[in-house]
């Protein structure tokens, strides 16, 4: 009997974190930044709107080699644009643009203080060669 117990917990706790995971779809390697931006106070969704919205920014702005170097920090790209856009991300071509998203998903100007620095840091730690140099341009 406790057994059963105990694998009743594990199967409960299982169906939890996969229902509470799920909104966000499949969007791997990128977790542990949206984690530590959570740990920052800004929500799940802000986190993937606003990693959505600088996304489509680099893919309008960057030229091609850059552009590779700061998507190689998100293999799972094209599955943050995805729920970006279930979010109500559109395409974002400039800062006033990318603003407005920060807004629209809820993010304080305070909010955006802490986002942006994490962000280019992780860039800077997972993409390629001065990836965070070249996304930190971009974000001024």
């Amino acid at each position: 009997m406790k057994k059963l117990k105990s694998v009743l917990f594990v199967v409960l706790v299982s169906i939890i974190f996969t229902s509470c995971t799920s909104s966000l779809g499949d969007i791997g390697k990128t977790m542990a930044l949206v984690n530590s931006l959570e740990k920052m106070g800004i929500s799940p969704d802000a986190a993937i709107g606003g990693i959505g919205g600088i996304l489509s920014l680099a893919q309008g702005k960057l030229d091609p080699a850059d552009l590779s170097k700061v998507m190689s920090a998100f293999p799972d790209s094209k599955n943050i644009m995805k729920e970006a856009k279930k979010l109500g991300v559109g395409n974002v071509t400039n800062m006033a643009d990318l603003g407005k998203t920060f807004s629209k998903l809820g993010m304080k100007p305070t909010d955006v203080v802490k986002f942006i620095p994490e962000v280019t840091k992780y860039v800077g730690s997972n993409g390629g060669s001065g990836a965070g140099d070249i996304i930190g341009g971009l974000l001024k």
